[in-house]
């Protein structure tokens, strides 16, 4: 969980953020989400992360475990079990995905497509966990990453349903930027921003957003020893691992990557062995 800094324009943020947070409620701020949905992603974007067969079995059989901590929903959907914000972030997130494909096969696509639609029918209007920018940028990140695998053999219906609520996240995604978490959290909705741009559009205007922010993010969270600004290791971790997905789409879309990322890159790895050590 990320925490409200302390200090002058602390109560300005915080009042910003309480009418930003009641104006996306309201169905007036959902139905500017709404458009012609995509035909399809044109873009390619690569999770260079590796899942686990294991893992989606245990989620074939309703066993979700993450940071140690198991919650079971067997043959319901687990969208709404009571647990903690850590775990909910990452069920929502969705990179758990890459466990499907990792599985493959006809089984693995068909599971993933249904908690998919389940998860469109519960949650495709904003919510202030669910669509936090940290969780919403890594779904993007997971969807376009894994939609190829996920759409083979989809039903019409289906492919709608996806693509219509991919554009709408990646929407509310650019246009909250401002109300994202700070530190390693933004860096997850940014790399969400350069998933979805690539997968949408192959670029374009978007990913030059996008890009920007990643520039700004960096300049002021990786610190010149290669250490994430909060030294904290678990959170260092988790923004070089959204660093690396991100260099990996951007590869795969035949963008060139920023010198700044990659030279951020080599300056954390050393790091994660000397927390290891």
């Amino acid at each position: 969980m990320v925490k409200e800094a302390s200090g002058p324009g602390t109560t300005g943020r915080r009042l910003k953020g309480a009418v930003a947070r009641r104006l996306f409620k309201t169905r007036l701020y959902d139905a500017t989400l709404g458009g012609a949905a995509p035909t399809s992603l044109v873009g390619h974007v690569e999770d260079p992360w590796p899942g686990s067969p294991e893992g989606a079995n245990s989620m074939f059989q309703g066993r979700y475990t993450f940071f140690g901590e198991q919650h079971t929903a067997v043959n319901e959907p687990p969208w709404d079990l009571d647990a903690s914000e850590t775990w909910q972030g990452e069920l929502h997130g969705f990179a758990w995905l890459r466990h499907f494909r990792a599985a493959g096969g006809e089984a693995a696509r068909l599971g993933g497509r249904e908690l998919i639609r389940t998860w469109i029918e519960a949650h495709n209007k904003w919510s202030p966990l669910v669509w936090r920018g940290d969780v919403l940028g890594r779904r993007m990140a997971a969807w376009a990453a894994h939609a190829d695998f996920l759409m083979e053999g989809a039903e019409p219906t289906f492919r709608q349903r996806f693509l219509t609520s991919f554009a709408k996240q990646s929407k509310h995604l650019f246009r909250s930027s401002s109300e994202t978490p700070e530190g390693g959290a933004f860096i997850s909705a940014v790399l969400g921003m350069i998933a979805s741009a690539l997968a949408l559009g192959g670029g374009g205007s978007q990913l030059t957003k996008a890009l920007q922010f990643l520039e700004q993010a960096l300049s002021q969270q990786i610190l010149a020893d290669g250490v994430h600004v909060s030294r904290n290791p678990t959170q260092h971790v988790t923004v070089l691992q959204d660093l690396v997905f991100m260099r990996a789409a951007l590869l795969a879309g035949g963008t060139k990557v920023p010198e700044r990322l990659d030279k951020a890159i080599a300056a954390m790895v050393p790091m994660v062995r000397f927390f290891r050590h």
